[in-house]
């Protein structure tokens, strides 16, 4: 029984080592079939000798066959490193392992590898074994290259950006018998880690060009300013071909004001030409509403895309609203022609971008806003100045005209004034065209839609988009005003008392031409006008009750304008001198403020008698206003009257008012000048004695100025 126990265990014993065999790579098979046919030579002549079928009668051939055995186990060892590729628990170790393995022999031919390497590398493991590492890869050329490289035992690298993959490979040498037998390369997947750490460089990248973005951004008050900048910097933000900005007006509509990357397109214009409510468009309501951006990934493929034919190429959309102050003043809009290019991650980095640039502008129109307000008052007061400067309504309708006229957009003027009778009713009007004023007497009313709807209403009426033929009719001269090329209508009625005594109105050629800004301004303008023409309707009346200041015994204003314009009428006709002083009396405000207004007239009486003992009879001295004279020297020349101005000077100089025991002392400034060729009008020699006083002022008071 000895042999059939010896027997079963030898049946096992090769049960196991094709079992082995099985779990070896295909390339050490050989090695292993060689092993378990050494293994059968002497059990092959053990079961001759049992069977007595040895070819030497009883003759024992296991010895034999294990000699042969050993000698192909010898070779075996020698040639084919059997022992050195021996799969200890190899499929719980090698094949199961995540990170790749690849096995090189000294040669650089990878001879063994696994399951995870193939995936890794998205390469079957049956074309990378039996070749040289440089045919296998050869898909990878910078990989071959850093596994060239000497001394380079660790390296990370990109085996695809579009997927982006990484891995991270190792190298070891192989050493048997202390001899190099070949190179262990182990690959890690870190295509995770990788894209953290790009991820965080990007955030850390988009961080840093945000700080530079709102430093840019907020560089400029200037509001056009900053709109042009925040176009020209948000590619740092959001890769586009094309970009806007679109801010709501007051009724939620939306004007596209900037631009970038249309032309190329050829749909600026397009894009310009848009005319939308944000309740139009279901996205743009919503980023109204929410606050938040919006991303299209496809707009040919969003049912909440509206399409346009000359936008087709626009394939792909973010766009985020400009909130300040809590309220959404506007969108920015950013298109791509690459269908799916957007992520929800750039609709919040431009979402953060426009919460930044929103600062920037709301900043900017508060500065726009403060100029415009400037402006405003600086236009109210031209227009006061230019109403006061006149004594009759024609002047003061010129000079309200010539500042009118600078407003935007206005191609046509006009103020009507009613008369008692309603058939003499004066048109004063301004074109464009002609940069004339004129004025013509209406001998029938004006009528029509525009005229009907502000006498009836007795308010503001704007008609921002007209091309009706009936807004104005009954026109005189009707070709030079041209009413029918008009689109926008501004009227407002001039009231006194609950009576409308004209109208002021400013037409258009554009569509929508004024705003609420430039409407309330023209209001405010208005009402300036009815207070003017009251004041000048009164004055007219009593202009004849009185020609001396009652203060102080002068002349007034009115007398002076009529004496003076007789007297450069007369001089001029029989071309004898004159000159004109203008006298200011120095921090006169000064005086009222510390003594009181009782002191303050005091010192205007004893001035003006003071003064009068320096003139002749025929000198006219007039109280111009305030604590400001003026005297017209009839015969006398420039130089003259500057002797007589310095004379008034040394006298007030000399003065000493006394009120309630205390002393009062003032001085004078005075500018002279005189009527010559071209200073030939009352007008043109007061602006110049007015601008000698201003010098005499601006030296340090108490002294004559005079221009020649």
């Amino acid at each position: 029984m000895y042999w059939v126990y010896s027997y079963v265990l030898l049946f096992f014993g090769i049960y196991r080592l094709i079992a082995t065999l099985l779990n070896f790579s295909k390339e050490y098979r050989l090695q292993m079939i060689v092993l378990i046919l050494a293994t059968l030579l002497p059990w092959l002549g053990n079961l001759l000798y049992i069977a007595r079928l040895s070819p030497i009668d009883g003759m024992d051939l296991t010895p034999v066959g294990l000699a042969f055995s050993g000698l192909v186990i010898a070779l075996s060892l020698y040639k084919g490193q059997i022992f050195e590729v021996a799969p200890v628990a190899r499929n719980v170790i090698f094949d199961a392992m995540q990170e790749g393995i690849l096995v090189l022999d000294i040669k650089g031919n990878i001879v063994d590898g696994n399951d995870a390497t193939a995936k890794i590398l998205d390469i079957p493991l049956k074309n990378l074994l039996k070749k040289h590492f440089t045919e296998s890869l050869s898909r990878y050329p910078l990989l071959i290259e850093n596994l060239q490289k000497i001394g380079n035992n660790k390296f990370e690298m990109c085996l695809d950006e579009n997927k982006q993959r990484f891995v991270q490979v190792s190298i070891s040498l192989i050493v048997t018998n202390i001899n190099p037998t070949g190179q262990l390369l182990v690959l890690q997947n870190i295509s995770e880690r990788k894209k953290l750490e790009l991820y965080e460089s990007e955030q850390r990248k988009f961080a840093e060009a945000l700080a530079g973005i709102a430093a840019t951004l907020n560089s400029s008050l200037e509001f056009e300013v900053v709109l042009e900048k925040m176009l020209a910097i948000i590619h740092q933000v959001v890769p586009h071909d094309a970009a806007n900005i679109a801010l709501l007006d007051d009724d939620k509509k939306m004007r596209f004001v900037k631009l970038i990357g249309y032309e190329k397109f050829e749909s600026k214009k397009v894009i310009e030409s848009l005319d939308y409510s944000i309740n139009d468009i279901p996205d743009f309501k919503m980023m109204a509403e929410e606050k938040e951006a919006v991303v299209i990934t496809d707009t040919h493929n969003s049912p909440a895309w509206i399409s346009n034919p000359k936008v087709a190429w626009i394939r792909s959309y973010v766009g985020s609203p400009i909130v300040a102050g809590g309220k959404t003043i506007g969108f920015i809009n950013v298109d791509s022609s690459v269908p799916n290019l957007y992520t929800p991650e750039h609709a919040q980095r431009l979402k953060v971008f426009a919460d930044e640039a929103a600062i920037a502008i709301q900043n900017a129109r508060i500065v726009e806003e403060l100029k415009e307000r400037n402006q405003d008052l600086g236009i109210l007061y031209e227009v006061g100045l230019a109403m006061t400067s006149g004594l009759d309504n024609q002047e003061i309708i010129n000079g309200l005209i010539k500042q009118i006229k600078n407003f935007k957009n206005i191609d046509i003027f006009f103020l009507m004034l009613f008369g008692e009778d309603s058939m003499k009713n004066m048109l004063y009007w301004y074109t464009l065209n002609d940069k004339t004023i004129k004025t013509i007497e209406l001998t029938k009313p004006w009528s029509g839609n525009f005229i009907h709807q502000i006498l009836e209403q007795k308010k503001t009426v704007y008609l921002p988009n007209q091309e009706r033929q009936d807004i104005i009719t009954g026109i005189p001269d009707e070709k030079q005003l041209s009413f029918s090329a008009m689109r926008s209508y501004l009227g407002v009625p001039l009231m006194q008392g609950k009576d409308v005594i004209g109208i002021l109105s400013v037409i258009s050629k554009q569509s929508g031409a004024f705003d609420q800004k430039q409407i309330r301004l023209l209001e405010t303008i208005t009402s300036q006008v009815s207070i003017t023409l009251q004041n000048v309707k009164m004055y007219e009346r009593m202009k004849e009750l009185a020609i001396v200041d009652e203060l102080t015994g002068v002349y007034n204003r009115r007398y002076f304008y009529i004496a003076a314009n007789k007297e450069i009428e007369r001089a001029l006709r029989y071309k004898k001198a004159l000159s004109m002083i203008l006298i200011d009396i120095d921090h006169y405000k000064d005086v009222n403020d510390h003594y009181g207004h009782m002191a303050g007239d005091k010192v205007l009486q004893k001035i003006t008698q003071a003064i009068q003992k320096e003139l002749r009879g025929s000198d006219i001295f007039s109280r111009y206003g305030g604590e400001e004279f003026l005297i017209l020297l009839s015969d006398t020349k420039g130089e003259e009257a500057a002797v007589v101005a310095e004379r008034i000077r040394t006298t007030v100089e000399a003065l000493h008012v006394q009120y309630n025991e205390e002393e009062i002392s003032v001085t004078v400034s005075l500018g002279v000048t005189r009527l010559t060729a071209e200073r030939n009008s009352l007008q043109e020699i007061i602006a110049d004695v007015d601008q000698a006083l201003y010098g005499a002022k601006q030296k340090g008071r108490n002294r004559v100025e005079y221009i020649a």
